[in-house]
């Protein structure tokens, strides 16, 4: 990596390849230029917009996460309740047992 040599407070000019690329300076208006004072509002608005837009969308980015996360529960608990094998299936088995029991106590008293 060649370093910059300073020569009487000049910079010694470094060589640039050159790809073919051609700038457009045409939609540059000289004639009128914006006032700095209208130039920093301008993008002072543009600016709030942007934000705003930001805030919005993150709010949106955060009510689906939510979102989503409430639907992986309920995935997770319908699959408990509907597979064979889940805790809900054997607590169902064992209060049937319990009630069949209590209803067979109350049938010989």
């Amino acid at each position: 990596m060649k370093k910059w040599r300073y020569r009487s407070g000049h910079a010694k000019a470094k060589a640039a390849t050159d790809f073919g690329l051609q700038v457009n300076f045409s939609s540059i208006d000289d004639e009128d230029p914006e006032e700095p004072a209208a130039a920093f509002a301008r993008l002072d608005k543009e600016i709030s917009d942007k934000t705003a837009e930001i805030e919005r969308v993150a709010s949106d980015v955060e009510a689906m996460e939510r979102y989503d996360a409430l639907f992986i529960t309920r995935t997770n608990t319908y699959r408990l309740l509907l597979s064979p094998d889940g805790e809900a299936e054997q607590t169902r088995r064992e209060s049937k047992r319990a009630k069949d029991h209590f209803n067979d106590v109350k049938m010989r008293r």
